[in-house]
């Protein structure tokens, strides 16, 4: 019975959120995208970490691609979310390493760019050693994360990895904390186009 409720007031939140994100003009995304990026830059450790695990924008969540290729330009190892289907018939996104982020991404099953198939995946193993770059649709002060409701991120989490969440400033929940099922992981830090936040 706690567990639909919390799945009916995440719902909400989520229906909520989407929208807030979605009246943000074209001119203040591009402005705080860049805002994010920089704020990314300044993180030791991201600075420190040879690997990181982001994700492509759907448009609507925070661009992170500028940073990316920075990383890339460094020689640091950059892994991407890619939809795959398993021999039993059941999809998941796995994380795939690119190394080019114009030649290399191919539309996928919602529309948003993926790495192509031939590129190799992440063995689960070395997911410990990743800084994890997670897009959501909201962010509480306590760190839990508000998802599309699939529950992917909360899967490839499982193996471990140090988990920052990237969010527009209007993402944050203030009023309300986000409710979490046993499933869902907290983040390590939140960053947005106006600060840096630690849990």
């Amino acid at each position: 019975m706690e567990n639909l409720k919390k799945i009916a007031q995440k719902k909400q939140l989520r229906k909520e959120f989407l929208q807030q994100r979605c009246t943000l003009s074209d001119s203040y995304r591009s402005y705080a995208n860049k805002l994010v990026c920089d704020n990314l830059k300044s993180i030791t450790k991201l600075n420190d970490c040879q690997a990181i695990a982001g994700y492509v924008s759907d448009g609507y969540e925070a661009n992170i691609n500028k940073f990316l290729q920075e990383c890339l330009n460094e020689g640091k190892r950059v892994f991407l979310p890619r939809y795959d289907v398993a021999e039993d018939g059941r999809g998941n996104y796995v994380m795939v390493e690119v190394f080019n982020l114009t030649e290399q991404l191919v539309v996928g099953k919602y529309g948003i760019l993926e790495p192509a198939k031939e590129l190799k995946l992440l063995e689960s193993s070395e997911y410990q050693n990743i800084c994890f770059l997670i897009p959501g649709v909201a962010f509480d002060k306590f760190g839990g994360r508000l998802g599309r409701g699939k529950g992917f991120y909360d899967q490839m989490l499982d193996y471990g990895g140090f988990k920052i969440g990237v969010f527009f400033e209007c993402q944050k929940s203030n009023t309300q904390q986000i409710p979490m099922e046993q499933h869902d992981q907290v983040l390590d830090l939140v960053v947005t186009e106006s600060q840096i936040y630690e849990f």
